[in-house]
Protein backbone atom coordinates (compact mmCIF):
# COMPACT_ATOMS: atom_id res chain seq x y z
CA UNK A 1 0.00 0.00 0.00
CA UNK A 2 1.70 3.52 -1.23
CA UNK A 3 2.65 5.35 1.72
CA UNK A 4 0.78 8.59 0.73
CA UNK A 5 -2.55 6.61 -0.19
CA UNK A 6 -2.39 5.20 3.83
CA UNK A 7 -1.77 8.62 6.09
CA UNK A 8 -4.15 10.05 3.48
CA UNK A 9 -7.14 7.41 4.30
CA UNK A 10 -6.08 6.56 8.18
CA UNK A 11 -6.41 11.02 8.57
CA UNK A 12 -9.87 10.84 6.64
CA UNK A 13 -10.76 7.81 9.39
CA UNK A 14 -9.88 10.40 12.04
CA UNK A 15 -12.24 12.69 11.21
CA UNK A 16 -14.79 10.11 10.05
CA UNK A 17 -14.54 7.72 13.03
CA UNK A 18 -15.12 10.63 15.76
CA UNK A 19 -18.33 11.74 13.83
CA UNK A 20 -19.27 7.63 13.31
CA UNK A 21 -18.85 6.70 17.23
CA UNK A 22 -21.41 10.02 18.03
CA UNK A 23 -23.80 8.56 15.89
CA UNK A 24 -23.53 5.02 16.81
CA UNK A 25 -23.65 5.97 19.97
CA UNK A 26 -25.91 9.17 20.43
CA UNK A 27 -29.64 6.93 21.44
CA UNK A 28 -27.55 5.03 24.15
CA UNK A 29 -28.80 1.89 22.23
CA UNK A 30 -25.25 0.55 21.07
CA UNK A 31 -21.29 1.02 22.01
CA UNK A 32 -19.35 -0.02 19.38
CA UNK A 33 -16.41 -0.37 21.53
CA UNK A 34 -18.59 -3.12 23.67
CA UNK A 35 -19.14 -5.31 20.98
CA UNK A 36 -18.33 -8.96 21.50
CA UNK A 37 -18.05 -10.66 18.00
CA UNK A 38 -15.91 -12.42 15.83
CA UNK A 39 -15.66 -10.68 12.72
CA UNK A 40 -13.70 -12.73 9.42
CA UNK A 41 -13.86 -9.14 6.99
CA UNK A 42 -13.26 -10.68 3.56
CA UNK A 43 -12.12 -8.72 1.03
CA UNK A 44 -11.82 -9.07 -3.19
CA UNK A 45 -8.22 -7.57 -4.18
CA UNK A 46 -8.58 -8.82 -7.66
CA UNK A 47 -8.86 -6.61 -11.12
CA UNK A 48 -12.48 -6.27 -10.30
CA UNK A 49 -11.92 -3.90 -7.31
CA UNK A 50 -9.48 -1.98 -8.80
CA UNK A 51 -6.11 -0.81 -6.73
CA UNK A 52 -8.70 2.68 -5.81
CA UNK A 53 -11.50 0.56 -4.72
CA UNK A 54 -9.30 -1.75 -2.37
CA UNK A 55 -7.50 1.62 -0.93
CA UNK A 56 -11.15 2.30 -0.21
CA UNK A 57 -12.40 -0.53 1.16
CA UNK A 58 -8.77 -0.48 3.78
CA UNK A 59 -10.26 2.82 4.76
CA UNK A 60 -13.69 1.75 5.50
CA UNK A 61 -12.36 -0.94 7.45
CA UNK A 62 -10.09 1.29 9.55
CA UNK A 63 -13.50 3.26 10.06
CA UNK A 64 -15.68 0.63 11.34
CA UNK A 65 -13.61 -1.44 13.18
CA UNK A 66 -11.27 1.32 14.48
CA UNK A 67 -14.30 1.90 16.60
CA UNK A 68 -14.44 -2.02 18.22
CA UNK A 69 -12.22 -2.82 21.03
CA UNK A 70 -10.21 -5.37 19.76
CA UNK A 71 -8.58 -8.03 21.87
CA UNK A 72 -7.93 -11.70 22.31
CA UNK A 73 -9.30 -14.56 24.99
CA UNK A 74 -12.83 -14.33 26.73
CA UNK A 75 -14.52 -11.14 27.63
CA UNK A 76 -16.51 -8.08 25.95
CA UNK A 77 -14.28 -6.98 23.26
CA UNK A 78 -14.17 -8.50 19.51
CA UNK A 79 -11.84 -10.86 17.22
CA UNK A 80 -10.82 -9.55 13.93
CA UNK A 81 -9.61 -11.51 11.22
CA UNK A 82 -9.30 -10.86 7.66
CA UNK A 83 -9.64 -12.93 4.04
CA UNK A 84 -8.51 -11.57 0.73
CA UNK A 85 -9.24 -13.33 -2.46
CA UNK A 86 -9.49 -13.25 -6.56
CA UNK A 87 -9.11 -16.21 -8.11
CA UNK A 88 -8.06 -17.96 -4.95
CA UNK A 89 -8.67 -16.85 -0.88
CA UNK A 90 -6.08 -17.10 1.61
CA UNK A 91 -6.23 -15.95 5.62
CA UNK A 92 -4.62 -13.01 5.72
CA UNK A 93 -5.08 -12.60 9.43
CA UNK A 94 -6.54 -15.35 11.81
CA UNK A 95 -8.90 -14.80 14.31
CA UNK A 96 -5.75 -14.93 17.07
CA UNK A 97 -3.54 -12.33 15.35
CA UNK A 98 -4.49 -9.00 16.45
CA UNK A 99 -4.26 -8.07 20.35
CA UNK A 100 -5.39 -5.08 19.78
CA UNK A 101 -7.23 -2.21 17.74
CA UNK A 102 -4.15 -0.28 17.03
CA UNK A 103 -2.13 -3.24 15.72
CA UNK A 104 -5.35 -3.94 13.57
CA UNK A 105 -5.27 -0.08 12.41
CA UNK A 106 -1.07 -0.40 11.46
CA UNK A 107 -1.47 -4.22 9.76
CA UNK A 108 -4.92 -4.34 7.88
CA UNK A 109 -2.90 -1.77 5.36
CA UNK A 110 -0.96 -4.35 4.41
CA UNK A 111 -2.99 -6.00 1.70
CA UNK A 112 -1.75 -6.90 -1.87
CA UNK A 113 -3.74 -6.04 -5.19
CA UNK A 114 -4.03 -8.70 -7.36
CA UNK A 115 -4.58 -8.72 -11.30
CA UNK A 116 -7.08 -11.89 -11.21
CA UNK A 117 -10.29 -12.52 -11.48
CA UNK A 118 -12.49 -12.89 -8.31
CA UNK A 119 -14.03 -15.73 -7.00
CA UNK A 120 -16.35 -15.46 -4.27
CA UNK A 121 -16.92 -18.94 -3.47
CA UNK A 122 -13.23 -19.08 -2.40
CA UNK A 123 -13.36 -15.79 -0.60
CA UNK A 124 -16.49 -17.60 1.61
CA UNK A 125 -15.02 -20.83 2.04
CA UNK A 126 -11.79 -19.56 3.41
CA UNK A 127 -13.37 -17.70 5.85
CA UNK A 128 -15.95 -19.81 7.17
CA UNK A 129 -12.80 -22.57 7.71
CA UNK A 130 -11.28 -19.12 8.88
CA UNK A 131 -13.86 -18.95 11.92
CA UNK A 132 -13.93 -22.69 12.14
CA UNK A 133 -10.50 -22.71 13.57
CA UNK A 134 -10.20 -19.74 15.21
CA UNK A 135 -13.26 -20.86 17.56
CA UNK A 136 -12.08 -24.50 17.94
CA UNK A 137 -12.59 -26.21 21.27
CA UNK A 138 -15.60 -23.94 22.01
CA UNK A 139 -13.85 -20.80 22.35
CA UNK A 140 -15.72 -17.74 22.68
CA UNK A 141 -18.90 -19.81 22.51
CA UNK A 142 -20.85 -16.65 23.67
CA UNK A 143 -19.64 -14.34 21.02
CA UNK A 144 -21.67 -14.09 17.56
CA UNK A 145 -19.65 -15.04 14.32
CA UNK A 146 -19.54 -12.79 11.46
CA UNK A 147 -18.85 -11.94 7.97
CA UNK A 148 -18.18 -9.15 6.44
CA UNK A 149 -17.67 -9.35 2.75
CA UNK A 150 -16.11 -6.19 0.76
CA UNK A 151 -17.21 -7.31 -3.30
CA UNK A 152 -17.16 -6.09 -6.56
CA UNK A 153 -18.52 -8.65 -8.62
CA UNK A 154 -20.27 -11.84 -8.53
CA UNK A 155 -19.65 -14.20 -11.30
CA UNK A 156 -21.96 -16.47 -13.02
CA UNK A 157 -20.76 -19.35 -12.15
CA UNK A 158 -19.36 -18.38 -8.70
CA UNK A 159 -23.27 -17.69 -7.69
CA UNK A 160 -24.91 -21.38 -7.13
CA UNK A 161 -22.11 -22.89 -4.64
CA UNK A 162 -21.86 -19.09 -3.10
CA UNK A 163 -25.47 -19.57 -2.50
CA UNK A 164 -25.55 -22.91 -1.29
CA UNK A 165 -22.62 -22.15 1.57
CA UNK A 166 -24.05 -18.78 2.63
CA UNK A 167 -27.18 -20.59 3.52
CA UNK A 168 -25.38 -22.87 5.42
CA UNK A 169 -23.74 -20.88 7.54
CA UNK A 170 -26.68 -18.51 8.31
CA UNK A 171 -28.35 -21.77 9.48
CA UNK A 172 -25.17 -22.39 11.66
CA UNK A 173 -25.43 -19.29 13.62
CA UNK A 174 -22.72 -17.16 10.96
CA UNK A 175 -24.17 -13.71 10.18
CA UNK A 176 -22.87 -12.34 6.87
CA UNK A 177 -22.95 -8.44 5.80
CA UNK A 178 -21.96 -7.94 2.29
CA UNK A 179 -21.03 -4.20 1.12
CA UNK A 180 -20.58 -4.30 -2.73
CA UNK A 181 -18.08 -1.52 -4.47
CA UNK A 182 -19.03 -0.75 -8.11
CA UNK A 183 -15.62 -0.76 -9.23
CA UNK A 184 -14.51 -3.10 -12.15
CA UNK A 185 -17.79 -5.06 -11.44
CA UNK A 186 -21.29 -4.68 -13.17
CA UNK A 187 -24.46 -3.29 -11.26
CA UNK A 188 -26.68 -6.41 -11.82
CA UNK A 189 -23.77 -8.65 -10.71
CA UNK A 190 -23.28 -6.79 -7.57
CA UNK A 191 -27.23 -6.90 -6.91
CA UNK A 192 -27.31 -10.27 -6.90
CA UNK A 193 -24.62 -9.97 -3.57
CA UNK A 194 -27.48 -9.20 -1.79
CA UNK A 195 -28.92 -13.10 -1.90
CA UNK A 196 -25.74 -14.01 0.56
CA UNK A 197 -26.01 -11.17 3.16
CA UNK A 198 -27.90 -11.86 6.12
CA UNK A 199 -31.62 -9.86 5.97
CA UNK A 200 -30.83 -6.36 6.20
CA UNK A 201 -27.27 -6.91 5.83
CA UNK A 202 -26.60 -5.71 2.34
CA UNK A 203 -24.99 -2.39 1.76
CA UNK A 204 -24.02 -0.66 -1.36
CA UNK A 205 -20.62 1.32 -1.17
CA UNK A 206 -22.32 4.56 -2.60
CA UNK A 207 -24.70 5.12 0.17
CA UNK A 208 -24.63 7.72 2.68
CA UNK A 209 -22.99 7.00 5.98
CA UNK A 210 -21.56 3.35 4.91
CA UNK A 211 -19.72 2.94 8.59
CA UNK A 212 -22.80 3.88 10.22
CA UNK A 213 -24.68 1.41 8.44
CA UNK A 214 -22.25 -1.61 9.43
CA UNK A 215 -22.00 -0.79 12.59
CA UNK A 216 -25.67 -0.36 12.96
CA UNK A 217 -25.56 -3.92 11.31
CA UNK A 218 -23.05 -5.14 14.29
CA UNK A 219 -24.87 -3.84 17.09
CA UNK A 220 -28.16 -5.61 15.93
CA UNK A 221 -26.39 -9.13 15.56
CA UNK A 222 -24.76 -8.40 19.22
CA UNK A 223 -28.38 -7.73 19.96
Amino acid sequence: MNGWMKMSCINDWLVISAEGELRATSDGSCSPSKLSLDIVATVDTSSKMTEQGLTQVLADISTVFGETTIAQGEGSHSRFGLVTYASQARVKYNLNHFKSTEQMLEEIWNVEYIEESPSLEAGLKKALEALKSGRAGGIRKNAKPVIVIYASDFRRNDVNKSLQLAEQAQKNGTHIIVIAFKEGGKLKSLEQLEAVASPGSFFKSTVNNLGDNILSALCNIQG
